[in-house]
């Protein structure tokens, strides 16, 4: 019989309503209890965490290449324990069905006896890049977000760390970094020796990690600097797509690294993409996943957050954020389409307006992601998603047909003006493509309507009765 509990991460789900006769907003959707596999799990380094991160960043690469690599290297167990339970596994192994059980210890060991899978992982070179790349990337997540405990999840974290970042003061003694007293050593945390049978061998690895040359350095500031962006961006994944990050949205993530690739030059550009998809995994995947997710989206609709990112330099990723509805983002596009061309509506005496439309918008935008609000004074408080989906789609369906008008006046525009209207940065929204396929017709009455009004222009202009044209921006 096979251990399928072993082979599984769990599940959680906080049943404090049902679908059954629940109430809607207490329904709670279920979730991986730990959706990525333990060599990818969050290990500190001991008070190396929040604000003093930045300067253990070697101890995070070393504790990524301890970690990964005793989970890609095929390691013995050295020790009578470790050999008698893997013998055990495998004789409860179902025929056709790999050992679910988890490995004896991978303790007892001394630097010889671990010498040649050191050596082994050392020849490994993916091994070395993802942890330059996943240990950069949790410095800088670390430091940038002053993550602590409290704001990780529980089962993608190792309780205990692997290496301890000290300072040493005045009389030399040994203290915890802090606010002018930097990390000056980072030291194995365990106390095991390399010429005891105590060492484990990923601690064996990433004491054994050689030093990263120039170019590595340079590589790892730039993950530093891109990783900063990580959390905001999975925030922003979470709540469009329940996931942290997808392939299938990569092109989300492009202008961050360009930008900061831009920055680190040919070489570092080039480690990078040669690699492109396995370091946008631990970039933008991995490296941010143990944060809790409920403080990653607050991440995302964080209002502030997008000027603290372009202060980071992060420019790119600042566009991103803060999360807006692809539905807000629509009804934004048509309410920009109609001010396109407001001014020519009313130098034609025509009424054309988008009051309901309007309303709605400045209503989702006022109200917060979380929790109930009310949209408008004296209505019933009520979720963000709700409003939006009940109240803001409707209004958008309804103004559908006076946007596509307002399209074929522009298009008709252009095309009197010699302007190509798909250049116009108004054209270019989704909303407004889809709209441009769904409503040929009332295009067609909106260029009708332009192509009548230049006629009555030239008409009044040919009998002198054209009126002079008063603007400005006084109330």
């Amino acid at each position: 019989m096979v251990n399928i509990a072993a082979s599984i991460t769990g599940f959680s789900h906080e049943l404090t309503a049902n679908l059954r006769n629940g109430t809607a907003t207490d329904v709670r959707s279920p979730s991986r209890a730990a959706a990525i596999a333990r060599m990818w799990m969050w290990c500190s380094v001991e008070n190396g965490i929040g604000e003093t991160a930045v300067e253990c960043i070697g101890g995070w690469i070393a504790t990524a290449y301890g970690k990964l690599g005793a989970s890609t290297i095929r390691v013995p167990d050295l020790d009578a324990a470790g050999a008698a339970a893997n013998a055990g596994n495998a004789a409860n192994a179902a025929p056709g069905f790999a050992s679910q059980a988890v490995p004896g210890p991978r303790t007892a060991g001394s630097t010889v006896d671990w010498a040649p899978f050191v050596q082994q992982a050392a020849a490994n070179a993916p091994i070395r890049r993802r942890a330059i790349t996943l240990g950069a990337a949790r410095a800088a997540i670390s430091a940038a977000y002053a993550i602590t405990d409290v704001d990780l999840t529980v089962t993608e974290t190792y309780n205990t760390s692997v290496w301890r970042a000290i300072a040493r003061d005045a009389a030399g003694a040994a203290v915890a970094p802090g606010p002018g007293i930097p990390a000056t050593e980072i030291q194995l945390l365990s106390g095991h020796t390399g010429a005891a049978a105590d060492l484990t061998f990923e601690e064996a690895l990433g004491d054994a990690m050689d030093d990263l040359s120039e170019a590595e350095w340079s590589f790892a500031y730039a993950i530093y600097k891109m990783a900063m962006a990580a959390p905001p961006m999975a925030g922003v994944s979470l709540l469009e797509t329940n996931h942290h990050y997808l392939t299938s949205s990569a092109k989300k993530v492009e202008g961050t690294e360009k930008q900061v690739l831009a920055e680190a030059g040919d070489v570092v550009g080039a480690m990078y993409r040669d690699n492109l998809d396995e370091m946008r995994d631990v970039v933008w995947h991995k490296a941010s996943h143990p944060v809790n997710s409920v403080l990653l989206r607050e991440f995302g609709v964080d209002a502030e957050m997008s000027d603290r990112l372009k202060f980071a330099g992060l420019g790119a990723a600042a566009i991103r954020v803060p999360f807006v509805e692809p539905q807000v983002r629509a009804a934004r596009a048509y309410l920009a389409m109609h001010r396109s061309v407001l001014s020519w509506i009313r130098t034609m005496g025509h009424t054309v307006t988008l009051p309901q439309l309007d309303a709605a918008v400045r209503a989702a935008e006022s109200m917060p992601h979380n929790g109930l609000a009310p949209p408008f004074v004296g209505a019933p408080p009520m979720t963000r998603a709700d409003f939006v989906a009940n109240e803001l789609v409707p209004r958008i369906e309804a103004a559908a047909h006076i946007v596509a008008w307002c399209v074929g006046v522009l298009r008709a525009t252009c095309q009197e003006n010699g302007v190509q209207y798909t250049n116009l940065s108004v054209s270019k929204a989704y909303s407004i493509r889809k709209l441009e396929m769904n409503n040929p017709s009332d295009i067609g009455l909106g260029s009708a309507a332009f192509d009548k009004g230049t006629r009555f222009e030239r008409n009044q202009v040919e009998r002198g009765r054209m009126n002079a044209i008063t603007m400005t921006d006084a109330n």
